[in-house]
């Protein structure tokens, strides 16, 4: 061995870094440790070689922040170590950075710090040590400079991760992939950026080679030829400034030319497309198959249109949507699907019908019964809407049983109804669509139809009559279109009929014919002699001798000739009517003729007093001492399960109380009795003038207090009308009303203030007897704050 080989046996001795991570105060030891093992590996020295092999030299660098450890073959600053290694015969050592420009010569140390020559590279430090015999060993070392700090990491980089555009593809042409995650402690110190290389490859092998892309971390590559149902893998490269690198692959990416392809179109809520349904938010089912990639999505538009091909956009994965809120028509449901390649497929189009309206409400025209056969004959409008056939449904009910049959038809016209005779009837019709939704029922403004002929009340003149112009007068008990041998009563289509005739003497006989509306005729006559030669010889009253104040009265008269034959005919102008009572006449009589002689007169009473009542009839006055009252509403309060009322009576008020509550009666009319015992309460008073109240409370309050209240009238005026406290809280009040035909019962809450309260019979709901009630607290009105059907 030679002394050119001892430099690479140091040079290996110190790349062992043990060596390196001795102790300063230990560098002999380290030298002997050097020396020891360079003794170890010589065969055959003479002197000099023997000196020149127990020496060496050797450089490194000064370490990097935050390295652990480095490569000792680069450094990153100018100043570097240089380590020497020499035997006892050594006299002095000096180094170049040229092998020109010596250093001096110095005493040989074992380790030292050198300054490189500024220039980045590849760098050769000389060493030369002098011998006592004169030999001089020279040595030399390199290492390269980069002030980057380039190549003095020592680990990989690690943790890179390849991510290319999803499990499929349908772009033939070109391929995107990204990386990521790649960390390295040493590159991140330096901040010397990564560098990638990528190359793509398919089952088979290498379609594009290895390419370099910088420090880029995203490629897409273009122009490519992929083949159909082919996967393809992005391979990585990552390298550090130490040119240390480690790779990742993506999981591949499959390519998929082919569109998947609609296999149905359904809905559960409106299963057949030609039907109609109510239903605004339909349900729509649908599903797809696609030869590569799996069916990821749908795509789906509701519209009015048969052939619309709905946006690249999906909507949702599921196989199922809702279309909320749809218009009455014929939409259409457009569907078309998509892979998870983001290949869209053609649309399926699927009718759905929506009619959410009712048709609107037929119009009975004719409801006509036929007496003889029993038959009900009917008539309706027809009625128009987008979902047909529209179908008919007449409804028939029983009105004194309450009793519905239900009929259903699809005629317009000529519906003829077998029914009872002598029975009322009401008759409903309704429309239905083909979505099944029925119209408001109709009956044609009149609510019963009536199996019953009208009756007759009264029919004159009859008899006798002593004028040759008079009334031919009908009354009947409903109404009615009549007509006096077939000529129609000049005001008819009421209970009351009237045609003003002008006969000579004579006999005269005419037939009366009268319709109700619903068909019903009854017939009678009218018989009477006109004689003008005959006048009134005696005038007979049968008069009560109490009136009623504010209402209509009414008494008796008779009218004969002096053969004690009653006059028919006469009208209040032809007999000089005339009422008065103290004198003062009253404005408004009326005379009803009801034939041979006998007639009603009715007139509107004056205030409450004691009268004389004149009449004076066709000449002949009589006087009659009357009393007129005023009509009083009596109200009587008992309870059995009360064992004594104790009632208190002053003046308006009729009151008990008991523990918990007291009860009473009160008026603030201008006419009031008040009374009672243990088992009763009683107020009488004048219903023209005021009103009568029923009342609970809590006990204790001053009831009689509100005497004045009563006295002047204004007790609803008060913010809070009360008997007992100021209502300042919701009332919850129970109703229950029961009668032969009707009956119901329930609650609803009250707000605090002044309300009327109105029960009112508002017809005929559905067939049924229908009660309303109205709350009015004067400023607002709730119509139907409680509503049933009896």
């Amino acid at each position: 061995m030679n002394a050119q080989r001892e430099p690479d046996i140091l040079r290996r001795i110190r790349r062992i870094r043990w060596i390196r991570r001795i102790p300063q105060a230990c560098w002999a030891c380290k030298a002997r440790i050097a020396l020891a093992l360079a003794s170890a590996l010589l065969f055959t020295c003479s002197s000099a070689a023997l000196a020149s092999a127990q020496e060496g030299f050797a450089i490194d660098n000064l370490g990097q922040t935050g390295f652990e450890q480095t490569n000792p073959e680069y450094t990153s600053l100018a100043t570097v170590i240089l380590y020497s290694v020499f035997n006892s015969s050594a006299t002095g050592c000096r180094y170049s950075n040229d092998n020109e420009s010596w250093s001096l010569w110095k005493d040989c140390l074992y380790t030292f710090y050198w300054k490189l020559n500024e220039t980045q590279g590849l760098q050769t430090v000389y060493a030369e040590f002098n011998h006592t015999d004169g030999a001089i060993a020279r040595f030399s070392d390199t290492i390269h400079f980069n002030r980057t700090g380039g190549g003095l990491d020592t680990t990989p980089p690690v943790g890179l991760s390849v991510v290319d555009d999803g499990a499929y593809t349908n772009d033939n042409t070109s391929l995107r992939a990204y990386w990521w995650n790649a960390t390295d402690p040493e590159s991140g110190v330096l901040k010397i950026p990564f560098q990638y290389r990528y190359r793509i490859r398919d089952t088979s092998g290498v379609i594009v080679g290895w390419t370099d892309a910088g420090a880029a971390t995203a490629v897409t590559r273009t122009n490519l030829s992929l083949s159909d149902s082919e996967t393809y893998y992005i391979d990585v490269v990552v390298t550090n400034s130490a040119e240390l690198s480690a790779n990742a692959s993506s999981d591949g990416i499959r390519l998929d030319r082919g569109a998947p392809v609609m296999t149905d179109v359904d809905s559960v809520s409106h299963p057949v497309p030609t039907s109609w349904y109510a239903d605004t938010s339909p349900t729509m089912t649908f599903s797809a198959l696609d030869a590569i990639s799996n069916v990821s999505g749908f795509s789906y538009v509701m519209d009015s249109s048969n052939s619309t091909v709905p946006g690249n956009v999906s909507k949702t994965s599921a196989g199922n949507a809702t279309v909320w809120g749809l218009t009455d028509g014929i939409c259409w449901f457009h569907v078309k699907p998509h892979d998870e390649a983001m290949n869209w497929g053609a649309p399926l189009h699927r009718q759905v019908r929506v009619d959410a309206t009712p048709p609107p409400m037929p119009v009975l025209t004719l409801k006509r019964y036929n007496s003889t056969t029993g038959e009900l004959a009917l008539n309706w409008t027809a009625v128009s809407d987008i979902s047909l056939p529209i179908t008919y449904e007449v409804n028939l009910t029983d009105l004194a049983t309450d009793v519905s049959q239900a009929f259903v038809g699809i005629a317009v016209a000529g519906t003829v109804l077998s029914v009872a005779a002598s029975t009322d009837y009401l008759v409903e019709v309704r429309a239905r669509n083909a979505a099944g939704l029925a119209s408001v029922r109709g009956t044609g403004g009149n609510a019963t139809v009536d199996t019953i002929a009208p009756r007759f009340v009264a029919v004159s003149p009859g008899g006798l009559v002593p004028v040759g112009s008079f009334t031919l007068a009908v009354i009947t008990d409903e109404n009615a279109s009549c007509t006096y041998d077939g000529t129609p009563f000049v005001h008819t289509d009421d209970t009351y009929h009237e045609a003003r005739l002008a006969r000579a003497d004579g006999a005269y006989l005419y037939a009366i014919r009268c319709t109700d509306p619903t068909g019903n005729v009854n017939q009678t006559t009218a018989s009477f002699t006109v004689d003008t030669t005959q006048s009134v010889a005696s005038v007979s009253v049968s008069a009560p001798s109490l009136f009623y104040a504010g209402r209509i009265n009414s008494f008796s008269l008779r009218a004969e000739n002096a053969g004690g034959i009653g006059l028919s005919g006469l009208s209040s102008a032809s007999s000089s009517l005339s009422l008065s009572f103290n004198g003062t006449r009253v404005a408004d009589v009326s005379l009803l003729d009801h034939t041979d002689g006998d007639y009603t007169v009715s007139f509107l009473a004056p205030k409450r007093g004691g009268y004389v009542m004149d009449i004076r009839f066709a000449g002949i006055a009589q006087n009659y001492s009357v009393s007129v009252r005023s009509v009083l509403l009596t109200l009587r309060y008992s309870d059995p399960l009360l064992p004594s009322l104790a009632p208190s009576m002053q003046g308006r008020l009729a009151y008990t109380a008991q523990p918990g509550f007291s009860f009473g009666l009160a008026s603030d009319s201008r006419y009031v009795i008040a009374g009672g015992d243990d088992a009763s309460l009683n107020l009488s008073s004048d219903a023209t003038s005021g009103n009568a109240y029923l009342f609970l409370t809590i006990p204790g309050p001053r009831i009689a207090d509100k005497q004045e209240y009563l006295a002047r009238g204004d007790l609803l005026d008060q913010m809070n009308p009360s008997f007992g406290y100021l209502i300042a809280s919701v009332n919850r009040i129970w109703l229950q009303l029961d009668y032969r035909t009707i009956w119901m019962e329930g609650d609803s809450f009250i707000p605090p203030g002044k309300h009327a309260i109105r029960i009112m019979n508002t017809g005929y709901v559905g067939g049924r007897r229908a009660v309303s009630f109205e709350v009015d607290d004067g400023l607002r009105a709730e119509e139907d704050l409680y509503y049933t059907l009896g």
